[in-house]
């Protein structure tokens, strides 16, 4: 696991249905096929920060990068590890 803190102490995302490892090295396939893996993670620092399990927490955005072209997609994921929407 990568930098437990920072990923609440998460494995995989879960999508809309669709589970998605948060591992830096592992290529993963899209619904669409298309290969795909994790490029960086940063805090929704436009929302307030809540007190979870005694820590204050802020969302997450999740980017992940296309391989087959230079194309970007993320996710936006609460405080909560709840899934809010695709950017």
């Amino acid at each position: 696991m990568i930098c437990g803190f920072l990923f609440k102490n998460m494995n995989t995302l879960l999508v809309q249905g669709f589970k998605i490892d948060i591992n830096h090295f592992d290529t993963q396939i899209s619904k669409n096929g298309r290969p795909f893996r994790l490029s960086g993670v940063s805090h929704v620092l436009t929302k307030p920060a809540v007190w979870v399990d005694k820590m204050l927490m802020h969302g997450t955005y999740y980017h992940f990068r296309y391989l087959d072209k230079d194309e970007f997609f993320c996710f936006e994921f609460d405080p909560y590890n709840n899934f809010i929407s695709k950017i």
